[in-house]
């Protein structure tokens, strides 16, 4: 992408905000085409201490405004399958391993009744990593993937299963 990183982080800043709580809007972000360069934004986290910058303080940087606009975008169902067809899961799983905790949401809701996204969602270890967020994360990451695991567990017996493998399954 072109501009610079905190260019990119108020342009996918403001794709969250304006996707948040109107479906309309939501929708008007995935007629604009904008889904894609939100995942591309995702796969370009660098690897280490720039890993930390990219990702902020306290849940701000680009991939975590990305993952949040991806979240919010992708409650409009078309927008959420345009996100599985453009490999957003594995995208999202991949985020998420590097400590993007955003990432969680945005996956329960392009997985949310779709057997190929959960399929997808499994084969990256998406369960694996969102129960991580639940043991390891920042409080406000805690909550989030505590709620994704709800959310995929009620949806999916093999995301339930999957969940329980990881050490999800309570005391």
């Amino acid at each position: 992408g072109s501009g610079s990183a905190a260019a990119r982080e108020h342009a996918a800043g403001a794709l969250a905000n304006l996707a948040n709580g109107r479906p309309e809007h939501a929708e008007a972000v995935g007629a604009a085409k904008a889904l894609p360069p939100l995942l591309a934004l995702l796969q370009q986290a660098p690897e280490g201490k720039d890993a930390a910058a990219l990702r902020g303080c306290g849940g701000a940087g680009v991939a975590a405004r990305a993952a949040s606009a991806l979240a919010l975008a992708s409650l409009h169902a078309p927008n959420a399958a345009e996100v599985r067809s453009e490999g957003g899961v594995a995208v999202l799983a991949t985020a998420l391993g590097a400590g993007v905790s955003e990432a969680a949401a945005a996956l329960v809701n392009v997985s949310k009744g779709d057997a190929a996204a959960r399929d997808a969602l499994l084969a990256a270890g998406g369960a694996a990593l969102i129960v991580r967020e639940v043991s390891a994360g920042a409080p406000a990451a805690q909550a989030e993937a505590a709620g994704a695991i709800a959310t995929l567990a009620a949806d999916s017996a093999r995301l339930a299963e999957a969940v329980v493998a990881a050490g999800g399954g309570g005391p």
